[in-house]
């Protein structure tokens, strides 16, 4: 049978993540209005899920949510991949949801940027559990007024982990933050190769989950780090040229903080960040994020990072300040990414 693609819905909550073959979970099924199944599963844990689904008595106007479908590498046409996913599930009777944060198909659902619409501007204790910030309170996300005049000797932020033991694998992105802690040597700012960042919430609670490694995997880096440096600079999750395109926490955390930026993307990612609204200062040149070549787009990177730590930062912000404002202004007024009911 085949399917029509929607794009998902808001959050991913623990409603979603169904534990097919927990024996002590029961389900009144026909009830249900949302029927998970998890992808990126063995052809055993396919046939579990296809019995269950077959067996079960779900209510007729139920939708399925496929959970945890998205593609992060680099070089790689994602629309292909996500419909040869799908054909796994072809048994599926319902209307089929995918969860997936690209935008390489057109009617793309941007669920990183809902993620921050609803974390940042509508908390509710319902949302302490979920996925990305388990264990978390509203303290966590409270935006602090934008400074009027700023004096620092910190120049940057550039968070590229919460925990430096993140950077110990080899794909791509990692092999580039690295690199960029290399490069960022010498210049005066906060890193994570030398330096622990916290989190915007110090609880008693909040610092155990952390020692233990045990809480959120999104935790925006306090508010103090941001009022005493100037910009963010960073590697995003994409760093190549494919057709996989999707902006996250690590450039909208500054944007609505009060940051200038200096990213490291895939190509073109500076023009998408413009395109939702965002505007980027004329005294920073983005134009390394259009080389094509990802070697030479890296050197003019680089290039530009040494050349901007030169500047006269407390003059420059203050000329500029409007631009924090107006971004952070642009997230409170930006819509919800919606989906295709």
């Amino acid at each position: 049978m085949e399917h029509k693609v929607y794009t998902a819905p808001p959050l991913y909550g623990r409603e979603l993540a169904f534990p097919f073959l927990d024996e002590s979970y029961t389900v009144n099924s026909r009830l249900c209005n949302i029927i998970p199944i998890q992808v990126h599963t063995d052809a055993t844990m396919i046939a579990a899920q296809r019995d269950h689904y077959e067996t079960a008595r779900w209510r007729t106007d139920a939708r399925v949510v496929l959970t945890s479908l998205w593609w992060t590498d680099d070089g790689v046409d994602t629309e292909p991949w996500i419909r040869e996913q799908l054909d796994r599930y072809g048994w599926i009777r319902h209307p089929v949801t995918y969860l997936h944060t690209n935008t390489a198909l057109e009617d793309s659902y941007d669920m990183l940027w809902n993620r921050h619409k609803r974390y940042f501007t509508e908390w509710t204790q319902d949302l302490a559990e979920l996925h990305w910030t388990q264990g978390y309170g509203k303290s966590m996300y409270e935006l602090a007024a934008i400074p009027m005049h700023k004096n620092v000797t910190t120049l940057y932020l550039s968070p590229t982990r919460i925990y430096p033991q993140h950077l110990a694998n080899n794909n791509a992105r990692m092999i580039l933050r690295r690199k960029l802690l290399t490069q960022l040597a010498g210049y005066p700012g906060i890193h994570t190769g030398t330096d622990f960042i916290a989190p915007q919430e110090e609880t008693a609670h909040g610092w155990k989950l952390i020692k233990d490694l045990n809480g959120s995997i999104w935790q925006p880096c306090h508010n103090r780090y941001y009022e005493q440096t100037y910009f963010s600079t960073y590697v995003e999750t994409l760093v190549g040229n494919g057709c996989t395109r999707t902006i996250t926490e690590k450039t909208l955390d500054p944007l609505i903080k009060g940051h200038f930026i200096l990213p490291y993307g895939y190509l073109g990612m500076i023009d998408d960040i413009v395109s939702m609204g965002f505007q980027l200062p004329d005294f920073i040149n983005y134009e390394y994020s259009r080389i094509e070549n990802p070697t030479l787009r890296w050197r003019a990177f680089v290039n530009e990072l040494a050349r901007i730590m030169r500047l006269d930062w407390p003059t420059l912000y203050a000329k500029n300040r409007h631009l924090l404002e107006h971004n952070r202004q642009v997230f409170y007024s930006r819509p919800y990414s919606k989906w295709d009911k």
